[in-house]
């Protein structure tokens, strides 16, 4: 009998565990998964904001290219410049002519299972390295402080950590990529990690 009731002890001791076990995992997933709710639901807020800034961009951008197409109409409209027009162009120094600065861009997506590609670009002076990604002319989603894809590869496509990061000269700088101004003959690589 005495040997019983030690049996029963074990038993009772080993269930009561096995219910605490089951009872913290089940606090653990119900935590965890609001908490994996609340992300989504921050992700999606985020998606619909980029979403909106890439569209208000575009409809900036191809304002810009009509206003830019009437301008060359009216010009083509218009008389041939004056004589002294002429002139005060040719007097112009020519040195304001190559003010624009050349950097070499790299976008590396082999990560992701993409390709690389370079570029070099001109810019105006004290462009930052989203200027110099979007003067390459591919597609670019997100917003000018966070680059989220570069030609149909986003973050988050390869696992929870991948994503683009970006590198000037080599180093990582710990600013945006609207932030970190470039100077002629900067090399920039935006690679696609995991």
């Amino acid at each position: 009998m005495l040997r019983f009731t030690h049996c029963n002890k074990n038993i009772l001791r080993c269930l009561k565990a096995a219910l605490l076990v089951i009872l913290l995992c089940l606090c653990c997933c119900f935590i965890f998964g609001c908490d994996s709710k609340e992300t989504q639901s921050q992700n999606d807020v985020q998606e619909e904001q980029i979403q909106q800034e890439e569209s208000q961009e575009e409809k900036a951008s191809a304002q810009e290219q009509e206003n830019d197409n009437e301008q060359v109409e009216q010009d083509r409209e218009s008389n041939s410049p004056s004589k002294d027009t002429k002139e005060a162009k040719e007097a112009e120094p020519s040195h304001q002519k190559s003010t624009k600065i050349k950097v070499a861009i790299t976008i590396d997506a082999s990560a992701g299972g993409g390709s690389s590609s370079s570029y070099n670009v001109e810019l105006e002076p004290n462009s930052n390295v989203y200027e110099a990604l979007k003067a390459t002319g591919v597609k670019v989603s997100g917003n000018s402080s966070y680059v989220r894809g570069i030609n149909g590869l986003k973050e988050f496509d390869k696992g929870s950590t991948s994503g683009w990061i970006y590198e000037v000269n080599g180093s990582k700088p710990n600013v945006g990529c609207n932030a970190y101004k470039l100077s002629s003959g900067d090399k920039v690589i935006w690679r696609y990690v995991i």
